[in-house]
């Protein structure tokens, strides 16, 4: 535990929130993954209880979840996977700085469905540990509000043509940064 941090604030940014994956249950049928109250709601208590204590004039941890999807696909290895896509802010009056950036995929043999959610709670709860780490915490970066924090990912595509156009430039792209800024190398050519 951390006494420079008082809470921990989920925000779910997922354009899906009604459930968090599928798993296969004991009769062969997909199921949701889903909780009893809302999936940020539910996260931020359960890491509030077991990584911070109530400390007054402390900061607070914004975990941003981006995307987090698991799936359970029972065959003979029982293959399971999880995808988190998450940012972690810290501070507090509406100034938070960057922790850091998650955008892991994780491929799991040999993982029934229970293992896969054991699984993604010790990732949660690993990710948060690494987060409170004062080491991380550096108010030489810039601070955002909260809401330029949850929206900071969409602002910054939008920067790039790539993001914001409907017709693409036709031509051969020979790295990323051309097809980001729709600047082909080659634009004379035949399709043969």
């Amino acid at each position: 535990l951390n006494p420079s941090i008082a809470h921990i604030r989920v925000i779910d940014s997922r354009l899906t929130q009604d459930h968090f994956g599928y798993i296969i249950d004991n009769s062969t049928r997909k199921q949701k993954l889903v909780t009893d109250s809302s999936f940020q709601n539910s996260l931020e208590s359960f890491l509030n209880k077991h990584f911070v204590n109530t400390y007054t004039n402390a900061d607070t941890l914004l975990f941003i979840i981006r995307n987090l999807y698991i799936e359970h696909k029972p065959a003979n290895t029982d293959l399971g996977t999880i995808y988190i896509h998450a940012d972690f802010y810290r501070g507090r009056n509406d100034r938070y700085y960057p922790l850091h950036h998650i955008d892991s995929f994780y491929q799991l043999e040999g993982r029934t469905s229970i293992g896969l959610l054991s699984k993604l709670d010790e990732l949660l709860g690993a990710y948060t540990i690494h987060s409170l780490a004062d080491s991380l915490y550096n108010t030489a970066l810039t601070a955002l509000s909260c809401q330029a924090a949850t929206t900071f990912v969409t602002d910054t595509k939008n920067t790039y043509p790539l993001y914001n156009i409907v017709t693409y430039k036709r031509g051969v792209y020979m790295n990323w940064q051309e097809m980001l800024m729709q600047t082909p190398s080659v634009t004379d050519f035949k399709m043969v």
